[in-house]
């Protein structure tokens, strides 16, 4: 594309040196549009790796912000789970509190949300903190060590089954 402009300056140039006999003219014209096409390609070739240039910082940009915000749901998801574990203790520290005498064992009254809450164990919970997955293969966050439930206050009764190894208490 860019030789069809050379070749029609090439063309006036011819037109222009015979119609005057004076080609130095005709030389001059020639050499200034040549310069303009040549000058018009490195631009191009420039604007090009400029363009390369800045899509490379901002790919490397969107990488960091990205990384920034998986160590921020890692911070998340830890506070999560460090908050769970000390709201539902295990069963080795309920009964070290029963035998500390320590306060926060009746720290649970008939009108809060988890009074009679009984840890059964632990497991997989979806995590409280909102993210929409960006792509359908992504999956959601969950807590994968989180306590497992059971609400007394709601339920008459419960069995625990499966292998024996995995349903005791691992200090029992």
């Amino acid at each position: 594309m860019n030789c069809v402009p050379l070749a029609g300056v090439f063309v006036m140039v011819g037109i222009y040196g015979g119609m005057r006999s004076d080609w130095t003219m005709a030389v001059a014209m020639a050499a200034m549009s040549g310069f303009s096409v040549v000058g018009s390609i490195v631009g191009r070739l420039i604007q090009r790796k400029s363009h390369e240039k800045e899509a490379k910082e901002n790919e490397a940009a969107y990488a960091a912000a990205l990384d920034q915000k998986r160590a921020e749901l890692e911070h998340l998801r830890q506070e999560q789970q460090r908050i769970r574990t000390n709201t539902d203790p295990d069963l080795a520290t309920l009964l070290a509190r029963a035998s500390s005498r320590d306060p926060r064992l009746w720290e649970r009254r008939p009108e809060d949300a988890d009074f009679l809450n009984v840890r059964l164990g632990i497991g997989n919970l979806p995590s409280t903190v909102v993210v929409s997955a960006p792509h359908p293969d992504m999956p959601d966050p969950c807590l994968c060590v989180a306590p497992q439930l059971f609400r007394l206050a709601d339920d008459i009764g419960a069995d625990v089954t499966g292998n024996r190894s995995r349903t005791k208490p691992k200090n029992a």
